[in-house]
């Protein structure tokens, strides 16, 4: 989860549903905020309760549990930006065609954390 081509991926994808839970509840007074300066809006405790269980999201994603599975643990310890990208969202290990997981994009998380 930490390891930083994954890191990079994922935390783009909660900046990006971050920006949709706030801008489907209007939060932002300036148009520029949204782009540069995300957290720039008036967020209220609910909104900041709902941010907390996006990253509980992402912290409980299967992916980041996986355990017992000697081959997918092998894949998972790349370092490659392109194979991370496909794993995170995706849900394809890197030479596979069938997903394991299910696509932990800005939509999962978004959804995942009502």
């Amino acid at each position: 989860m930490c390891r930083q081509k994954a890191l990079m991926i994922w935390v783009r994808e909660l900046k990006l549903a971050i920006y949709t839970l706030l801008d489907t509840k209007a939060k932002y007074t300036n148009s520029k905020w949204k782009d540069d300066k995300l957290l720039w809006a008036n967020i209220d405790n609910e909104e900041w309760k709902r941010i907390r269980r996006m990253i509980n999201v992402i912290a409980q994603h299967k992916l980041w549990t996986e355990k017992l599975n000697r081959n997918i643990i092998d894949v998972i310890s790349t370092t490659k930006k392109s194979d991370w990208e496909g794993i995170l969202l995706k849900g394809k290990l890197p030479g596979t065609v069938e997903s394991h997981y299910e696509p932990l994009d800005k939509n999962y998380i978004f959804h995942n954390s009502k």
